[in-house]
């Protein structure tokens, strides 16, 4: 497993590249994605295209990195997740996941909303 990481203005922009987040993965997913985390109120998006299946491990390696963040930041918004495979997407779906995080269809549109946030804008002062 991989994750390409991008620093964009206002944002933390993390790509997996893997094709699986389960039992097998999820430890270094969560991992990785911890390491790459900065305490701020930057927006932080995951892209989840490559992924085409997460289980419960997955799901639990998530809400691991969302309590990180609003542990290690008071006032840090929700993870943003994005370009979920159809498969995906029905998990989060079926598991209320999609109430948790912010959900966003496109990378392109998880960015613009990050640009739009009150957190980009404290960011830039």
């Amino acid at each position: 497993m991989q994750l390409k990481i991008i620093d964009q203005p206002g944002c933390l922009y993390l790509k997996v590249q893997a094709e699986r987040i389960d039992a097998a993965a999820a430890i270094q997913f969560k991992d990785l994605v911890r390491r790459a985390l900065k305490p701020s109120l930057q927006r932080k998006i995951i892209d989840l295209e490559q992924v085409n299946f997460i289980d419960s491990t997955g799901l639990g390696a998530l809400i691991s990195l969302q309590k990180t963040q609003q542990n290690a930041q008071q006032n840090a918004p929700n993870l943003a997740i994005c370009s979920l495979h159809p498969q995906v997407a029905k998990v989060f779906k079926l598991t209320r996941m999609d109430e948790v995080f912010d959900i966003y269809a496109t990378a392109e549109a998880a960015l613009k909303a990050a640009s739009a946030s009150p957190a980009f804008k404290a960011d830039e002062d």
